[in-house]
């Protein structure tokens, strides 16, 4: 994979594991998220390694100039939502 890119994997995971707490000291915030939808323009490479494991790389549009051959864009949409743990006391209250 080029090392432009990232694994789609990854990428998703950075996208919807934030902290809890935003800033520090006074001014901190607590953010509590139940769902996230993003959806943005990506490049793709899709490429197989040597034991031919399939790997999906993605990276936000290279180029922003406009030249005589420009990349395929594509459009991605992720929707995440959290799912009660199973054994969650507070989940067995409701």
């Amino acid at each position: 994979m080029d090392e432009a890119f990232r694994h789609l994997r990854e990428t998703i995971v950075s996208l919807v594991d934030q902290p809890p707490v935003v800033g520090h000291g006074p001014f901190a915030q607590r953010v509590s998220m139940t769902a996230i939808e993003i959806e943005m323009p990506l490049e793709l490479d899709i490429t197989r390694d040597a034991a031919g494991v399939l790997a999906i790389g993605i990276t936000p549009p290279l180029y922003l100039l406009k030249t005589s051959v420009l990349p395929s864009f594509h459009q991605m949409r992720v929707r995440a939502s959290l799912r009660p743990d199973p054994g969650d006391e507070a989940n067995d209250a409701e």
